[in-house]
C-alpha cells in the first residue's frame, strides 16, 4: 500500500511540472542536414536549451513595455505596442528593428506578421512574430540558412485568446 501511495503522489508532482503551452516552446530546424537541431524556451525552469545545453533565462514581466527575452545564447525583445511604424529599440544592449509587415499565408493560415531583425553576438537575424501567435519562427539572415520553426500553434509572447484556444 505505502508503495502504490508513493508512486501515486510521484505522478501526481510529475503531472504538475509538466511544460504547458503557456511556459514552454520548442523552436526546430527543419533542414535535413541540420535536422534534429532546436531551442527550447522554458520558462518554468528558466532555461532556454539549445541542443544539449541549458542557461539561464529571463522573460520579462507582463507588467515591463516589452515582450521579450534573454539568455546567453539568444535575446528576443519587442514593444507591447508594436506597430508596422515602430522605429528601432534596443533591449539588453541588442538594437531591434522592423525590417517588414506583411500577411503571409502559413499553413492555409494569414498571419499578420512583423519580420523583426537584430544583430546578436555578430549574428543577423530575423525574427517572425505575430502579435496573436507570438515568435512563430526565426532564422538567420547572413547566408547561413538556419531557420527555426515554432512546433506549436502559439510561440513564445502570443496574446491570451491564442494560449487559451479562442479563435
Amino acid at each position: 500500500m505505502t508503495k502504490f501511495f508513493s508512486c501515486g503522489v510521484l505522478l501526481v508532482c510529475v503531472a504538475c511540472s509538466a511544460p504547458t503551452p503557456e511556459n514552454y516552446w520548442i523552436y526546430r530546424n527543419l533542414s535535413e542536414d541540420l535536422r534534429g537541431r532546436e531551442i527550447v524556451i522554458d520558462a518554468g525552469r528558466e532555461q532556454l536549451t539549445v541542443r544539449d545545453l541549458a542557461v539561464n533565462l529571463e522573460i520579462c514581466s507582463q507588467t515591463e513595455e516589452f515582450i521579450c527575452f534573454s539568455s546567453e545564447f539568444l535575446s528576443f525583445a519587442v514593444p507591447r505596442n508594436l506597430s508596422e511604424k515602430s522605429g528601432p529599440w534596443s533591449f539588453g544592449g541588442t538594437e531591434y528593428r522592423v525590417l517588414a509587415y506583411r500577411d503571409e499565408m502559413i499553413l492555409g493560415q494569414n498571419i499578420s506578421l512583423f519580420f523583426v531583425g537584430a544583430n546578436i553576438d555578430g549574428n543577423d537575424l530575423v525574427f517572425y512574430f505575430s502579435k496573436q501567435r507570438g515568435l512563430i519562427a526565426l532564422a538567420g539572415s547572413n547566408g547561413t540558412g538556419t531557420q527555426l520553426f515554432g512546433v506549436d500553434y502559439c510561440g513564445f509572447g502570443a496574446d491570451i485568446d491564442c494560449r487559451t484556444g479562442t479563435p
